[in-house]
């Protein structure tokens, strides 16, 4: 803890009111901030929770969106018709970095994501995508889960790679396209809740999928706030 020393004096004059400063004794507590939990990526709103079927159930510890809630408020207010926004806050530098032990941290959002998009081996259904990320253990952590639909959509670069649509020379292994899709753990609001979104990693359209019968592939992530 450090002792400054600083005051502030108002003055008035001519009906103008400014500061001047000079010395006075106040204490300094140093922050920093955790990076494994920073985030840049922006809350999709989703704060309910709903099953295969589309019925209601209570959010804590099914590892869906609304569970967890995570993200930041938009940068800018969203235009009628639009439900979030991407902005990029001003980042540069390198945006992904291969931790050695079998994760990767993106040094955008702050997220950690596994380095094989493909680790169960093989597509599945909704509850099961979000069973196998809560239940995950790799890397050392146990604190894995299924991402948002705007988590997984902000692995995708926009500049026209594809198959995959990730920044070139990106550390993944095994990222599944061609067809294939990724499961969010957002629920798609808009029909009987019985959907949920999905990003296609071959040219990073979103869309929507049954969650009781559609087989889908599995990117497990973590951090966040």
């Amino acid at each position: 803890m450090k002792k400054l020393t600083f005051i502030s004096v108002l003055v008035v004059v001519i009906n103008i009111c400014f500061t001047v400063s000079t010395f006075a004794e106040f204490y300094m507590i140093p922050v920093r901030k955790k990076t494994e939990t920073a985030t840049r990526v922006p809350k999709t709103g989703q704060t309910g929770c709903w099953d295969s079927d589309g019925s209601v159930e209570t959010c804590t510890g099914t590892g869906q969106d609304g569970d967890y809630q995570l993200g930041v408020s938009p940068a800018v207010t969203p235009r009628s018709g639009e439900t979030g926004s991407y902005t990029v806050y001003g980042w540069s530098g390198t945006r992904f970095t291969d931790n050695n032990d079998g994760t990767v941290t993106d040094n955008l959002t702050g997220l950690i994501w596994l380095k094989n998009a493909n680790s169960l081996s093989g597509s599945t259904v909704w509850a099961s995508a979000l069973s196998y990320c809560n239940n995950l253990e790799a890397g050392g952590y146990t604190d894995w889960r299924l991402p948002n639909i705007n988590e997984l959509h902000s692995l995708v670069d926009l500049s026209g790679e594809t198959n995959p649509a990730l920044l070139d020379g990106h550390p993944f292994t095994n990222v599944v396209c061609e067809g294939y899709v990724y499961w969010s753990s957002t629920t798609y609001e808009h029909i009987s809740h019985g959907n949920a979104w999905w990003v296609y990693m071959g040219t990073g359209h979103v869309g929507i999928d049954y969650k009781d019968i559609s087989y889908n592939f599995v990117w497990p992530v973590r951090g966040g706030n």
